[in-house]
């Protein structure tokens, strides 16, 4: 039998992983069928966040893919 405590923090995991799948393949959707890579926002936001991404110019294509700032 479960507690109430374990059972909501599996419920919060479970809804926080459907969430996580969701955003994601929303991205990849539409980076796909903007031709851009399936990986193009992912790797915007990533590097953003970690890297300190400002300046717009970089936005341009083709643009590296940087695996540590999609992972």
């Amino acid at each position: 039998m479960m507690t109430l405590t374990s059972r909501t923090i599996r419920q919060g995991l479970v809804v926080g992983l459907i969430g996580y799948a969701s955003v994601a393949a929303l991205y990849a959707a539409f980076d796909f069928i903007a031709a851009r890579g399936v990986f193009y926002t992912v790797n915007l936001l990533g590097k953003s966040v970690f890297e300190g991404l400002r300046d717009t110019a970089v936005l341009g294509l083709p643009m590296q893919l940087d695996v540590t700032a999609i992972v």
